[in-house]
């Protein structure tokens, strides 16, 4: 009687722990996921963020990665945009940036769009009621870098 006893604690011992990591080895992907709030990552509006220590970082969109980077005590080392006219990674620092009606990602409501060329900033500012940010507007603008060392 003593040993069933002890074995039915072992069982829902052993399910009580077992469930949750089924769980989480059942929904790990390989596919990468925002850093901010671990949503899809869409390579379309991919953000990605260098930090101080040289490790990555990726976000779904560019309001993630600001929202990221402003919890953050250390500048980043780089920030990188993708361009969304030939989703190819760029230096946010020469990217042109539009907000207009055109949502990147839903459940963020993320507005702002990134393109290495101004006349593709300018045609999606023209088709989807969008205006090119001025300097001063540009996100990632407060996050000086961290100098390279020499």
């Amino acid at each position: 009687m003593q040993t069933s006893r002890w074995l039915l604690v072992v069982a829902c011992l052993l399910v009580v722990i077992g469930l949750p990591l089924a769980g989480k080895w059942a929904r790990h992907t390989s596919e990468p996921r925002c850093a901010f709030d671990g949503a899809k990552i869409d390579p379309h509006y991919r953000v990605r963020v260098v930090d101080d220590q040289e490790r990555d970082h990726q976000f779904c969109c560019i309001h993630c990665a600001t929202l990221w980077l402003n919890h953050q005590v250390t500048k980043p080392r780089a920030v990188f945009v993708t361009d969304e006219a030939a989703d190819q990674e760029i230096d946010a620092a020469s990217a042109w940036f539009v907000r207009s009606l055109v949502v990147t990602v839903p459940h963020t409501g993320n507005r702002t769009h990134a393109f290495r060329e101004r006349a593709d900033a300018a045609r999606h500012a023209a088709t989807a009621q969008g205006v090119i940010l001025l300097d001063s507007e540009k996100p990632f603008q407060g996050h000086d870098l961290v100098e390279p060392a020499n």
